[in-house]
């Protein structure tokens, strides 16, 4: 009961905050001062950063993460430019359509907040900043459900809520919230009248445990894989670029780096030796099938759990495939519905890739680490799921919106 009256109270002051943001037009300024408030505080932010890096380290945490994690000056100004960027976009509020209908009445439909929106993570500062701005732009109140490690989350929310208050908003605008035990999360998204939504990262098993049981809607914006397909014909070097963007040294702006490369076989021979010199700076581990093998040495030979793996740091699974069929047939086997990626010089097989492979995103001779990065929808985002219905692409600030619709009339309808 106490665990209840704790999310209660924290849920009705954010409720609170949202509602008195929501009519405000201060919303743009709080994220400018956000921006200054990072930049000024971010020396405590870099201490808190060095103490949760050691930590993690210290608990045997793999390096990918550990990049995931580190804030230093070069995307601390990212953060803030990302801030600014949202600021800068126009209000999501109170935009719609009108019209007239058959008895007179206007008709207006218009973007209102959701309310209430959590979002629950884990290693990941830079989601506290971009949550956080698409909350305070769309005027709704983010709970910042973040677990481990969390003295970075914790500098980065103090300097968010003082400059919330600096520009005259609630600072429950933002509030984090220590998740504890699973079972906090759990009456999270499955008590009525506490958020109005929950935004889901991690492992497909860690969402799943928040969003069984749940009856407010949750967005799973699970990591996944992706596969980028080297047809043939294709550009070899512009295909190797593609590759090391989507999987190297980048991948802390990705939200699903690809996991696996399908190679057709007619591109194999220049293609692999290719990616392996250039790939060296990166410290990349192969997974191959046996004609991989045969271009990389050093790769450990392929299982099936390696199709399917998510997300899974510098691994890179590479299969050799002798057509267009058999690549499709192994992405619609093995993806997660996500993100997947074409590399051709074939304009059929381009067309033919974005009609049958079934993912939320499909990038034909594009980098698939775009999936978040404000390429796809303007602004900051916020994760992107693969959920067929009713959150589907980036989580950005339509996402966080609904529709209200405004019926007026003059008195006289009533009587037709």
């Amino acid at each position: 009961m106490e665990q209840q009256d704790k999310l209660r109270e924290i849920c009705a002051a954010a409720r609170a905050a949202a509602r008195a943001a929501a009519v405000s037009e201060q919303r743009s300024t709080a994220l400018e001062k956000a921006a200054d408030r990072i930049m000024a505080e971010c020396d405590t932010i870099f201490e808190a950063n060095i103490a949760d890096i050691e930590a993690a380290r210290d608990a045997g945490l793999p390096e990918g993460i550990l990049d995931r994690m580190r804030v230093d000056r070069s995307n601390i100004s990212v953060l803030c430019g990302a801030l600014r960027e949202v600021a800068r976009l126009p209000d999501p509020l109170g935009t719609g359509t009108v019209r007239i209908s058959r008895r007179g009445y206007e008709i207006k439909r218009v973007k209102v907040p959701l309310g209430v929106v959590a979002f629950v993570y884990d290693c990941r500062p830079e989601l506290t900043v971009r949550a956080s701005a698409l909350a305070i732009k769309s005027g709704n109140a983010a709970i910042l459900c973040t677990k481990r490690y969390p003295a970075t989350d914790i500098a980065l929310i103090n300097a968010l809520r003082r400059a919330t208050e600096e520009a005259g908003l609630d600072p429950a605008l933002i509030t984090r919230l220590d998740p504890g035990e699973d079972g906090m999360l759990k009456a999270l998204a499955g008590t009525r009248g506490l958020v109005d939504l929950v935004v889901a990262y991690g492992s497909r098993e860690d969402v799943r445990r928040i969003s069984e049981g749940a009856v407010v809607p949750v967005i799973e914006a699970c990591p996944g894989n992706g596969h980028i397909y080297i047809d043939w014909p294709c550009d070899i070097s512009q295909a190797v670029k593609a590759a090391l963007s989507s999987k190297g040294g980048l991948a802390r702006e990705c939200d699903t780096p690809a996991t696996t490369l399908l190679v057709h076989s007619e591109a194999a021979a220049e293609f692999l030796p290719a990616l392996s010199r250039a790939a060296q700076p990166y410290h990349l581990e192969y997974r191959g099938c046996p004609r991989t093998r045969e271009y990389l040495p050093a790769a450990i030979p392929a299982v099936r759990e390696d199709w399917a793996a998510e997300c899974c740091g510098r691994i890179l699974a590479i299969k050799v495939v002798d057509s267009f069929d058999e690549a499709v047939e192994h992405i619609n086997t093995f993806g997660t519905g996500h993100s997947e990626a074409i590399i051709t010089l074939s304009e059929p097989n381009a067309h033919r890739f974005g009609r049958e492979i079934d993912a939320a995103a499909v990038y034909v001779n594009a980098i698939s680490r775009y999936a978040e990065g404000g390429e796809v929808e303007p602004g900051a985002q916020a994760g992107f799921s693969a959920q067929k219905f009713g959150f589907r692409g980036p989580v950005c600030l339509g996402t966080l919106t609904t529709d209200k619709y405004l019926i007026e009339g003059d008195g006289r309808q009533a009587a037709k």
